[in-house]
């Protein structure tokens, strides 16, 4: 039986950047329609046909591929645990199916299971070791690369690239490589001959615009991710913004379309309430509601610290009511003790959040605000059974800073946090809770439609008529309510260093008056696809 059969390479050959680059799923922006973004695009709530290949051998071999082609178009509608379902089929009829292994691999990573992708990318370096076109190059590449086989990959991409210079998945991967390899001009100039090969597509603009931030060319770096907000054409990766004066970074996290889900199902609500012993515990958070993000966003990978709070905007910090009663030298002595720059930045109400975020939005001149519930919860949830942003179990000890063990909020420490989300989102469980945009509703879901369709809004300053959860009307481009207001009741997301277990859970929703602060609660920005007007 070959390994390298026709339909592995003609697959590969349309659907091989699907999962690494995705050309052909692209986002929208603020204007116009995106190259490879056509009526007929596959999306995500719609089925999407892969015409069945008339080279099939052996009956094992067509059940193979039917099984393959199957995976792909689930796939395609960001359905992975399906994909996966089928791939491990086709795996199973045929072991010797790289395509199958470099497929499920990505579905994998996607769903979070990081370590069984790293296998099955072990799987396709052993099997396609002899292949010698682009697309078995290419797909050895990317799995060296999750191994962080660095130097193999480049090995592997020079060798494709030898036979197709033009070949922009490779030329993006080459980038990256060079990048982990501390090899910032070869990757600028990789990038730099993507963005040639492709100039409408947004993923080289985004990874050439963050080594510019990296290396201290922000006004560079601020003009490609604009470009790559314009042209879009990205699934994954990260926006990173570093200010010129300071050099304090802000990483934001790529949230890309798909299903997410809201809240507690029956058996959930009552397994938590039986646990918690609180009577109420999540009513107003039930019943679950399936979310289909028809267009990703960026969320910042850890509350906004001091340092990025001071960066952006440093204005005399009001005193909090404690501090009222203390001398000026007091005062002083306290706010310095608390400003620790690695530090959750907390202590403000809503709207100081809110006019911090458009601050922001001002130097990125991209559109930026606090998310929506909604938006916190996709970001926070990977999973409909999972309750935490690592899964189901709270952890032996709690995985969160919160509990008994904190006594305080706590500075990030990226590489030993355990409260993290497969994606690289830090926090969202403990340290301090976070505003969101929204009004408070009290149990929203049980009106929701279902399933809730989803694109992210540019915040406009004005009350919006409108709630993304209310039922009975167009779901396609809901508007949060986001006016500034003094007086309304805000939602805050997440559990902060002095919960239990329980209240650290995704779903849990609470809400605070939008004037007043504590020091429990912080926030963290979200990045839209779209430039501001």
């Amino acid at each position: 039986m070959l390994v390298y059969r026709r339909l592995w390479r003609s697959l590969c050959a349309s659907l091989a950047a699907l999962l690494v680059v995705a050309p052909s799923l692209t986002l929208r922006g603020d204007e116009g329609s995106r190259q490879g973004k056509t009526d007929e695009s596959p999306t995500i709530d719609s089925p999407v046909e892969v015409t069945p290949s008339s080279e099939a051998g052996n009956p094992e071999e067509s059940s193979s591929d039917a099984a393959l082609e199957a995976g792909l178009k689930a796939a395609h509608q960001k359905l992975w645990a399906t994909a996966i379902e089928r791939f491990s089929e086709a795996i199973q009829l045929n072991p010797q199916d790289a395509g199958a292994y470099y497929f499920r691999a990505q579905a994998q990573r996607a769903y979070g299971e990081t370590s069984a992708a790293k296998e099955d990318f072990k799987a396709v370096v052993r099997i396609a070791e002899s292949g010698n076109d682009v697309v078995s190059l290419h797909a050895r590449a990317v799995a060296n690369f999750h191994l962080a086989q660095y130097d193999q990959a480049l090995a592997d991409l020079s060798q494709g690239l030898a036979i197709d210079p033009a070949h922009f998945p490779s030329l993006l991967l080459r980038g990256q490589a060079q990048e982990q390899l501390k090899a910032s001009q070869d990757a600028w100039a990789s990038y730099s001959e993507a963005i040639k090969q492709a100039p409408r597509m947004g993923e080289a603009y985004l990874r050439r615009g963050n080594l510019a931030m990296r290396t201290g060319r922000t006004k560079e770096g601020l003009l490609d991710q604009r470009q790559a907000i314009r042209y879009g054409g990205f699934h994954e990766g990260e926006l990173v913004y570093r200010t010129a004066e300071a050099g304090v970074e802000f990483r934001f996290i790529f949230i890309a379309p798909g299903h997410y889900w809201l809240g507690y199902d029956d058996a959930q609500r009552v397994a938590q309430t039986h646990g918690s012993l609180q009577l109420l515990f999540g009513h107003n958070a039930t019943p679950s509601r399936h979310v289909i993000l028809r267009e990703g966003f960026f969320i910042l990978d850890q509350e906004i610290t001091n340092a990025q709070f001071a960066a952006i905007d440093s204005p005399r910090r009001r005193a909090t009511p404690q501090e009222q009663a203390l001398s000026e030298a007091e005062v002083a002595e306290a706010q310095a003790e608390s400003n620790v720059d690695n530090f959750p930045k907390t202590d403000l109400a809503w709207n100081e959040a809110m006019e911090f975020c458009q601050r922001l939005q001002q130097k990125l001149q991209i559109a930026t605000r606090l998310p929506t519930e909604i938006e916190w919860e996709c970001s926070a949830r990977l999973r409909p059974e999972w309750i935490y942003p690592w899964g189901v179990a709270p952890g032996d000890p709690f995985r969160a800073w919160a509990s008994k063990e904190a006594t305080g909020p706590r500075a990030l420490a990226r590489s030993q946090n355990q409260d993290v989300t497969p994606h690289g989102v830090f926090d969202m469980a403990g340290n301090v809770s976070e505003w969101c945009l929204d009004e408070y509703q009290n149990s929203p879901y049980q009106s929701a439609p279902a399933p809730i369709f989803y694109v992210p809004q540019p915040f406009t300053g004005a009350k919006s008529k409108k709630s993304a959860l209310r039922a009975g009307e167009s779901m396609n481009r809901p508007q949060p309510s986001i006016a500034l207001s003094t007086d309304s009741l805000r939602c805050y997301r997440g559990g902060s260093y002095r919960d239990n277990p329980f209240n650290c859970q995704a779903p849990v929703r609470r809400a605070r008056q939008s004037d007043q602060s504590s020091p429990q609660i912080g926030f963290r920005p979200v990045v839209l696809v779209r430039l501001i007007k």
